[in-house]
């Protein structure tokens, strides 16, 4: 589900922002998780170090869509 709302997909490079760094990740797996108060999207991947070269560490980029109703 995850995969046809955000349109990214296995091997796709996302960058983002965890913890108030700027990240860049190779996709590994996708998620969605949904309540009552909204909708959180995982991306999880392998991360990208400081020189471009893709590392070792796994990290995860999360998008939180809240219901404001």
């Amino acid at each position: 589900m995850a995969k046809s709302i955000l349109g990214i997909d296995i091997g796709d490079i996302v960058t983002g922002q965890v913890q108030g760094r700027i990240v860049r990740i190779s996709v590994t797996s996708t998620a969605v998780y949904s309540s009552e108060k909204g909708i959180i999207f995982v991306v999880d991947g392998t991360r990208f170090r400081k020189d471009g070269t893709l590392g070792k560490q796994q990290d995860e980029i999360r998008l939180y869509f809240a219901d404001d109703g």
